[in-house]
């Protein structure tokens, strides 16, 4: 995302491809501690099997549209790919029976044109999974719906099936035009998926398909945002992730929301201002590159914030101790008091209201620490909530506890 989109206030929204599904719940929840929203492609009318941890996150983080008017626009591309390089693919992707141990994936008619269903099959390029072959493959797995153990859906209308590789550069160029349209940025947790490119021509097609060599090997610009949002993340995000349940992500986003609203927004500042980054070739230097940003813009901010925390802590518990201590005597000298004006009753109530003063100040220190780096602000409330605390945060969650803060 560009500064000015920033400093307007807004983050884009991430567009999730290539499937309708997505498969890794841990990867969803480090998306949700990044991403403002992300949208998914899914035709209308079609019932989603979700997982328990994205129906929780279904309609204010994780939504859903329909692909509309871009099927059509990128129809062409379609229909001149099989035109020009059709002999090529029918070569390399032919999908017909026997598949001998080939795993078909399958596209949903309703993410394309009539036209380009028809060229595709014409070239045996793909198959209507309405005419069920001879050969025994409905136990063959589903690629779309991987994890859900969606059987292969021979006999059903409504699908195309074909080579994994084709419908994966279909929804990329499908993923491509419907982001450009509603400035989204694709995201994916799919290793294996042809990158979203901004220049997918029917030539370039053919080279993602037939040289796997053509597939860009470092992020574009517009990928290093979320790609360093990732890594500063890490910072903060236990190994246990995959135990953490979907609702304690969604109290982080909710219960700090301004601070979730700033780290991102820092992370699309560092991005903006790296954008030549996105020109290294080999992907282990670039990955060096941003960890050297996120120390320096995320890592050292936010221990220094840490050590300011753990500092305002220990300094507030010491001097709440060491004023409690006082009350327990003046208290007892005051019990024999006699007279409402006693100088005895005076310095009970003086501690007490020295105390309060105490955790006010400490408070209001606090909160000024913390909102004067928001953006590890943010990685350090993500920290608390989803680190199991070690005897030090304990204990120093104790000393707050006993300096009333």
């Amino acid at each position: 995302m560009s500064q000015s989109a920033s400093a307007q206030g807004y983050r884009r929204h991430g567009l999730y491809y290539p499937y309708f599904h997505i498969g890794d719940e841990r990867w969803l929840k480090v998306a949700a501690l990044y991403w403002p929203k992300i949208v998914r492609i899914v035709p209308d009318n079609y019932d989603t099997r979700d997982s328990e941890a994205v129906r929780e996150l279904a309609g204010d983080f994780l939504v859903r549209q329909p692909p509309g008017p871009s099927v059509e626009a990128i129809s062409a591309r379609f229909l001149e790919l099989v035109a020009n390089h059709g002999d090529e693919l029918r070569t390399r992707f032919r999908a017909r029976p026997p598949w001998d141990g080939i795993t078909l994936a399958g596209l949903h008619v309703g993410q394309m044109t009539r036209e380009v269903q028809d060229a595709l099959e014409d070239a045996e390029l793909a198959l209507d999974s309405s005419a069920k072959p001879s050969v025994r493959s409905e136990e063959r797995p589903f690629e779309i719906h991987r994890g859900h153990g969606t059987p292969m859906p021979w006999g059903r209308e409504g699908w195309l099936l074909m080579f994994p590789e084709l419908a994966s550069v279909y929804t990329s160029v499908l993923a491509e035009n419907f982001a450009t349209a509603n400035m989204l940025q694709p995201t994916t947790d799919e290793d294996g998926a042809y990158a979203v490119t901004n220049n997918w021509t029917s030539d370039r097609i053919a080279a993602a398909l037939l040289d796997s060599s053509a597939r860009p090997g470092s992020p574009t610009p517009n990928e290093l945002p979320e790609t360093l949002g990732f890594l500063a993340l890490k910072l903060v995000i236990p190994g246990n992730l995959d135990r953490v349940p979907i609702s304690q992500i969604i109290d982080i986003r909710e219960r700090y929301s301004a601070e979730f609203f700033a780290f991102g927004q820092a992370v699309d500042q560092a991005a903006a201002s790296m954008a030549e980054l996105s020109t290294i070739r080999d992907h282990d230097m670039l990955e060096d590159y941003l960890r050297q940003v996120v120390t320096v813009r995320f890592a050292q901010p936010l221990e220094d914030l840490r050590k300011q925390m753990k500092s305002l802590t220990g300094d507030a518990a010491t001097m709440a101790i060491n004023v409690k201590t006082q009350l327990p005597a003046v208290a007892a000298l005051a019990g024999g008091a006699l007279l409402v004006g006693s100088p005895i009753l005076a310095g009970t109530g003086a501690v007490a209201i020295g105390l309060m003063a105490i955790r006010r100040t400490i408070r209001r220190q606090r909160q000024d620490a913390l909102r004067s780096a928001p953006a590890a602000s943010f990685l350090l409330h993500t920290h608390a909530q989803l680190q199991p605390r070690s005897l030090l945060d304990r204990t120093l969650h104790r000393l707050a506890r006993i300096a009333g803060i």
